[in-house]
C-alpha cells in the first residue's frame, strides 16, 4: 500500500515538473520568436492581457506584433508599415500608416485602421 502511494506521489512530481519545463519553453520560444521578427532592440506597450511589441526600422519604419501575455499567442502581426502603432482602447489597436510617396484614395496622407487585439482582424474608422 506505501509502496504504491509513493509511485503516485512520484508521478505527480514528474508530472508537475514536466509542466513547469514546458512553460518555460513557451515563454523562451516567444521570447526567440520576438527577437528574431523584431531584433533585439525594441519596445513594448502594455495594457491589460496584450502588449504591442515595436522595433525601428529604417527609413521611420516599424516592425510590430500584438501578443496576448496570458496565452503567450501572437494575435497579430508580426507586419511591417510605415507610419505608428499605439494603443486605441482596452484590446484595440490604432494603427496609422504613412504612404511613402502615393497618398490614398481619398487624397489623406495618412490612414488609420484598427485591429482587435483578441481576435487579429483589421477594421476601418467607417467599419468601427
Amino acid at each position: 500500500m506505501n509502496l504504491s502511494k509513493a509511485l503516485v506521489l512520484l508521478f505527480v512530481i514528474l508530472l508537475l515538473t514536466e509542466c513547469k519545463n514546458q512553460e518555460k519553453n513557451t515563454v523562451g520560444s516567444v521570447e526567440a520568436t520576438i527577437e528574431k521578427q523584431l531584433g533585439d532592440s525594441y519596445e513594448k506597450l502594455a495594457k491589460g492581457t496584450f502588449t504591442i511589441y515595436q522595433s525601428s526600422l529604417q527609413n521611420g519604419r516599424i516592425a510590430f506584433l500584438v501578443l496576448n501575455e496570458d496565452t503567450q499567442a501572437i494575435t497579430y502581426g508580426p507586419v511591417k508599415i510605415n507610419g505608428f502603432v499605439s494603443w486605441h482602447e482596452e484590446a484595440i489597436v490604432k494603427v496609422q500608416e504613412t504612404p511613402e510617396v502615393i497618398q490614398d484614395k481619398d487624397g489623406q496622407k495618412s490612414f488609420v485602421y484598427y485591429i482587435d487585439a483578441k481576435t487579429g482582424k483589421k477594421t476601418t474608422l467607417n467599419q468601427k
